[in-house]
């Protein structure tokens, strides 16, 4: 019997997509499912990043020693200390290559004994094995907020790391909210304006789009309370003025850098960030820089920039750089005792007094360029080895004048001295997840690494750079210190760091110069 008219029609339809979806199997293959795909993929990535980075890491070995050494046995403290260079936490590393050595090449050791060598291949195992282990913390936490902000993942690149750092910050005001009395995760006008001025927005340029401006306006509009989302709506809406005001600057220096090409090599895009005085801020946080441009050219056709995503590349270098250069400023008032209010209230006042600058992304610090002959020299390179164009602006000339600024105009008395211990003119604040990050970033760990870890794991970190027992708690690091206030902490903490960067050789470059040229490959 004929089948109905309907069923025809149905079948006819069903047909029309089988042979679609055939047409697509001939095309690509009988295909595999998400999970034999990563199952498949993945060890050879980590081979190829294993490969790339063990390359790197003799390099910079060969810098550091002068000679040639045996790669299968390295001593593990030499390893941290590249690995740190690298950008990777030297105890997280350590921890690492620790577990590594015990399992692959000393499994007849005891259980516990010390590793004191490795071979590089295992050292770069190590590393890739750190850093994916951060990156995958980090984008743990970005998938929520993609989704509760409707982000599209090309969105979310081009806010990196500048959205997780927002978000980690606006929870700790929170937290720290006096009047909070439900689970509503709102904040209040006071706590908004700290935030912004923690993130380096305020106080803004004074040729860019007023901030102050955008939130009062806000304010007048929806009220004096602040969800994530409206904080992250105000924040790229003043974000899109600064890229508006700047389209012309942008435009001529793109047009310079691409010389007739299409669209900027790596090497071309870095020369533009130093045109713009969009320089790190101080010797280690060149790696910030340098992964936001290496992951701007990775999510690019070829390796090359067009200009939306040199503007893209823009925006998220210069937000990077004013959350920096505002820490660089904390860590000048640590250094004398105050407290970060006090930092915050005269780190405005400073730039109040600073005359307007020539050029929209003008640095405080002198910067020197390559000229075109050499960067036409890298743009025949791999982009991961042109990535070399990068100016470091350590601003001896800000920390200097804002540690003048300090020594002339900050209350009396900053610290008082009383039996070796330092005792703060104020009331000491809560031992909170806020002060303990904050600990960490004056230790000049790693800035992804910071971010990445859960409020439970901050103390165990700060404890084991102290030298302290893992079981310390957020509570009891102070009194384990011998420590009476935050400041404290944070002088003891900033003390710390500038020890360890100047067994790094960082201070020693700032020292000597306030532009430094480096490249991906020397750090040293």
């Amino acid at each position: 019997n004929p089948l109905p008219a309907f069923e025809e029609e149905v079948d006819e339809a069903t047909m029309h997509e089988c042979d679609k979806l055939q047409g697509l199997v001939r095309r690509q293959g009988d295909g595999v499912c998400e999970q034999e795909l990563i199952l498949y993929v993945m060890p050879a990535i980590r081979l190829a990043l294993q490969e790339l980075v063990e390359d790197e890491m003799d390099q910079r070995l060969h810098r550091l020693d002068g000679g040639d050494r045996d790669v299968s046995a390295v001593p593990v403290k030499l390893c941290a200390r590249v690995a740190r260079l690298m950008g990777v936490d030297i105890r997280l590393f350590t921890r690492m290559a620790q577990e590594i050595a015990q399992a692959e090449g000393h499994s007849s050791r005891p259980r516990g004994t010390e590793v004191v060598n490795i071979s590089l291949e295992h050292a770069a195992r190590a590393v890739v094995a750190c850093r994916e282990r951060v990156a995958r913390k980090l984008r743990r936490r970005e998938l929520p907020l993609k989704q509760d902000l409707c982000m599209t993942e090309a969105k979310i690149i081009s806010s990196r790391p500048h959205l997780l750092e927002l978000h980690l910050r606006f929870q700790e005001r929170v937290r720290d909210e006096p009047d909070r009395t439900d689970e509503t995760e709102v904040i209040g006008e006071d706590s908004v304006f700290r935030l912004f001025k923690e993130m380096g927005q305020l106080p803004s340029d004074t040729q860019a789009p007023d901030l102050g401006e955008f939130l009062h306006l806000d304010m007048m509009e929806v009220g004096r309370r602040f969800s994530f989302a409206r904080v992250h709506r105000i924040l790229e809406t003043q974000r899109q003025g600064r890229l508006e005001f700047i389209q012309e600057e942008l435009e001529s220096v793109f047009a310079h850098g691409r010389r007739g090409a299409p669209a900027l090599t790596p090497a071309a895009a870095a020369q533009a960030l130093s045109q713009l005085h969009l320089n790190p801020v101080r010797r280690e946080d060149q790696n910030d820089i340098t992964n936001i441009l290496a992951e701007a050219v990775g999510v690019n056709c070829h390796g090359a920039l067009t200009f939306q995503s040199f503007q893209a590349l823009c925006m998220r270098v210069q937000d990077r750089l004013s959350l920096l250069r505002y820490e660089a400023g904390f860590e000048c008032g640590v250094v004398v005792g105050l407290s970060e209010i006090q930092v915050m209230n005269l780190w405005e006042a400073f730039h109040a007094l600073e005359p307007p600058q020539e050029g929209l992304f003008k640095g405080v610090a002198h910067t020197s360029y390559k000229n075109d002959d050499e960067f036409e020299s890298l743009d025949g390179e791999e982009p991961s080895k042109a990535l070399v164009a990068l100016d470091v602006g350590t601003m001896p000339t800000l920390a200097n004048g804002f540690m003048t600024y300090i020594s002339a105009n900050a209350p009396r008395p900053l610290v008082q001295v009383t039996n070796g211990r330092y005792l703060c003119a104020r009331l000491a604040e809560r031992w909170t997840s806020c002060v303990l990050r904050k600990a960490l970033r004056l230790l000049r760990l790693p800035s992804d690494y910071v971010q990445c870890l859960e409020d439970d794991e901050l103390a165990p970190v700060l404890a084991d750079h102290f030298g302290l027992p893992e079981a310390t708690t957020c509570r009891s690091i102070g009194e384990a210190l011998c420590l009476g206030t935050p400041e404290e902490l944070h002088r003891k903490a900033q003390a710390l760091g500038f020890a360890q960067a100047q067994l790094l050789g960082w201070e020693a470059v700032r020292a000597e110069s306030s532009s430094v040229k480096l490249s991906k490959f020397e750090n040293v």
